[in-house]
Order: structure tokens, then C-alpha cells, then sequence
């Protein structure tokens, strides 16, 4: 598979972040972790089906649960 996913994950963290007027490492630390809860939770992806990756996950989730714990007719 290669290095394409993470080189893509890295280039729209650089493009999409500014941390140069950063002074301490917290500062730093805090604008990553609000940007990677963005990523993970609100930001739309292409080639997620238009879902975040959170939305994905649960919907795989929530699929394998089912393949785990059929429905019955009851």
C-alpha cells in the first residue's frame, strides 16, 4: 500500500494548521489535538464515502456487530 495515506494525512495537516506563532510546546499540543478531533469527527473525506472517519467507524462497527449478533424473528 505504500506511504500514500499517511503523506496525504500529513499534507492537509500542514496546509490546514498554523502553529507558527507558537511559542511552548502546549500551544502546539492543543491546535494538533483540536485539528485531529476535527479531522476524526467533522471533516467530510472523499474517500470515506463523504463520512468523517469517525461516522465510517461507527458504521463498520455497528455492521460487524451485526454479523456477531444476528437479528432474529421474533
Amino acid at each position: 500500500m505504500g506511504n500514500a495515506p499517511q503523506e496525504s494525512f500529513l499534507g492537509y495537516m500542514k496546509d490546514e494548521i498554523d502553529v507558527s506563532g507558537c511559542t511552548k510546546v502546549g500551544e502546539v499540543k492543543a491546535i494538533l489535538g483540536d485539528w485531529l478531533n476535527y479531522y476524526n469527527t467533522e471533516r467530510y473525506q472523499w474517500q470515506l464515502a463523504k463520512l468523517s472517519p469517525d461516522e465510517l467507524n461507527g458504521i463498520i462497527s455497528y455492521k460487524e456487530n451485526e454479523q456477531v449478533f444476528p437479528k432474529t424473528n421474533e
